[in-house]
């Protein structure tokens, strides 16, 4: 079996990252996860409980009666480069999660919170008939009144290299495990974003300490002549935890004895589909290849690179929509900044495994978090 060891390539000025396992930084390719790494969870997995019939023709939580339940976009190569694609997309996905998770405080007895989100004043028949009206969903998120919390990409960076990654690369499915192995992720208000690791060489990186300090875990800084920063000790540190976490994958067991289109399976889109109709988003793999010059629109089978399925970029999985003339497509957010493509977002054609797209998913469930 082929290693991975950590790497980026340099395209057109810009720059992907590598993901790799959450057993060891220098592990496998994340193709490879076995299910005990990947996965830790007991409680039923979505696709178990919504079935294919439940799941409206378009859905993006960037959307829903007008609201949005996503966090805010970020931009991982600011203020310098930083190949932390794998962060950024499994902290926006579960800092998603969390936001969705405040919004609901009870779901009225519907199968999801979702369904409650989308139907609570209505009866279920009512609910049913509007599932089938498609609408062309897209990638931009509207303004949302709901306060939000964002996680520090960060304490990732400064505590989590030997499990989940570095500006070098990383692993999605290993930010989670590494989370709910050290007990919690800090609110990024007390550790920010500097695009650094121990082992970067870009900007100011080299002259920074980005060891797991407890100042580089949650901080604060004083003003006056005595501009000193001070760590925040437990329980002051404003965090959030992961309840469970797993993948959704093609090439382990679990994936091929539940996955597939005959026989009473359903199709491995379908269950991609309805952990992010159930829970919210989720992280994906992709091959950013075909998206470095990506400016709008939907990406299709005919899109250049769209066929190379080799992961090297980590995204989100925000939900789904459908043209018109009955074309499916995934609404993806990019970490690239939102001058690039649909305001960070970009639209990928569904159900074809286009830039491996649908071949390797991280998702993670919240557990207790400062301000519940």
């Amino acid at each position: 079996m082929m290693s991975l060891l950590f790497g980026c390539c340099r395209l057109c000025l810009v720059w992907l990252c590598v993901v790799v396992a959450p057993s060891s930084v220098q592990g496998q390719d994340d193709l490879t996860l076995s299910n005990q790494a990947a996965n830790a969870y007991e409680e039923p997995l979505p696709y178990t409980y919504v079935s294919p019939s439940e799941l409206p023709r378009s859905f993006s939580w960037g959307n829903i009666h007008g609201r949005s339940y996503l966090t805010r976009t970020l931009n991982q190569h600011l203020p310098q480069y930083c190949g932390s694609c794998w962060a950024h997309s499994s902290m926006s996905a579960l800092a998603d999660r969390i936001k969705i998770q405040r919004a609901v405080r009870g779901n009225s007895g519907w199968n999801t919170t979702t369904d409650f989100l989308l139907y609570g004043k209505e009866n279920k028949e009512s609910a049913a008939k509007r599932r089938t009206k498609a609408t062309n969903s897209r990638a931009l998120s509207l303004p949302s009144e709901a306060d939000e919390i964002n996680l520090s990409v960060q304490f990732l960076l400064n505590c989590g290299n030997l499990v989940a990654g570095s500006c070098r690369g990383g692993s999605s499915a290993g930010a989670y495990q590494f989370i709910k192995e050290f007990g919690f992720v800090p609110f990024d208000t007390c550790q920010s974003y500097i695009a650094c690791s121990s082992d970067s060489t870009e900007g100011f990186c080299p002259h920074v300490d980005t060891s797991c300090s407890p100042r580089n875990i949650c901080r604060t800084c004083h003003h006056g002549n005595n501009q000193t920063c001070r760590a925040i000790e437990p329980p002051w540190i404003p965090n959030a935890t992961v309840h469970e976490y797993g993948t959704y994958h093609h090439s382990n067991d679990y994936w091929s004895h539940y996955i597939g289109t005959t026989n009473g399976h359903v199709s491995n889109v379908t269950v991609i589909m309805a952990e992010i109709y159930a829970r919210g988003p989720v992280k994906a793999s992709i091959n950013a290849l075909g998206i470095v010059d990506y400016e709008g629109g939907i990406l299709t089978n005919q899109s250049k690179y769209s066929l190379n399925r080799t992961h090297n970029h980590g995204v989100s999985l925000v939900g789904w929509g459908r043209q018109e003339e009955g074309m499916p497509y995934w609404i993806i957010r990019n970490s690239w900044g939102q001058y690039w493509g649909e305001l960070s977002f970009f639209r990928l054609q569904l159900g074809q495994n286009l830039m491996g797209i649908e071949s390797n998913i991280a998702w993670a469930t919240p557990g207790p978090f400062t301000g519940e």
